[in-house]
């Protein structure tokens, strides 16, 4: 899954402490809806676009 979400960036070949790092530890403001959960970022976050593609991909995922 990885390859894929990260495929053509930096973390494509990343390990699991560089994608915690990037990722995960960001601060946001999530906000819970009837239907949605809605996440948002700060201003001048680098990795937002990237953040923003993760979290549409694992939306995707059907379990």
């Amino acid at each position: 899954m990885q390859k894929e979400l990260f495929k053509g960036t930096e973390l494509a070949n990343a390990n699991f402490k560089t994608l915690q790092n990037k990722i995960t530890k960001t601060a946001t403001w999530v906000k819970e809806m009837k239907t949605k959960i809605k996440i948002e970022f700060p201003k001048f976050c680098p990795t937002k676009e990237l953040q923003t593609k993760s979290f549409q991909m694992l939306g995707m995922l059907v379990i």
